[in-house]
């Protein structure tokens, strides 16, 4: 066994030129957590995050979250997101998409651009463009969207609002303000 002294010369090791733009890397980057990993604690990322672990805190991403099994106690705020039989007990904001498939259970309210779900969720979906309710989804809140598809199957308990935000949708009641007064609406009659 050799034992290094201080009179043994330090060779300096040369670091590799960055090969790789900044650009690449936030592209290609993902952080990866393994099944067996527990973090207790907020994750904040720019990068892709894929995980089969369990978290007990917050997820901010600017990109996308994958959750692939794992199991999430906490809010993920993220560009878009994935569920492919994952579990949350917390909300849920995208800014794009959000997907979850049959596996897939979140408690907790879910806010996104567009939406595909067959999984189970229980909470509110607040989606601003189109939302997808698939054969095996069971949905236990109420849903506001512009554009709402159900394929049979489904099993919805809440209220659903249609919500365009088109001219001819704010003015489609402007005909009740002719029948305010029906003392100015009987007396057009004589």
């Amino acid at each position: 066994m050799a034992l290094f002294t201080r009179d043994e010369p330090v060779v300096a090791v040369p670091t590799a030129p960055a090969t790789v733009s900044e650009e690449q890397l936030e592209r290609e980057f993902v952080n990866q957590l393994s099944q067996n990993t527990v973090i207790e604690g907020n994750i904040s990322t720019k990068d892709k995050m894929s995980f089969s672990s369990a978290i007990k805190g917050n997820i901010n991403s600017t990109t996308e979250v994958v959750v692939k099994g794992g199991i999430i106690d906490g809010e993920v705020t993220s560009d878009s997101c994935i569920f492919v039989g994952g579990k949350e007990r917390g909300n849920i904001t995208c800014k794009t998409n959000a997907s979850f498939d049959t596996g897939s259970v979140v408690i907790g309210d879910v806010r996104a651009s567009d939406l595909v779900c067959d999984g189970k969720i229980k909470g509110n979906l607040f989606v601003d463009v189109s939302i997808t309710i698939g054969p095996n989804a069971v949905v236990f809140g109420n849903i506001r969207s512009a554009e709402i598809n159900i394929d049979p199957g489904a099993i919805i308990k809440g209220s659903i609002e249609v919500v365009r935000q088109s001219m001819a949708a704010v003015r489609a009641f402007d005909f009740e303000e002719e029948f305010l007064n029906i003392d100015d609406y009987l007396s057009g009659m004589e």
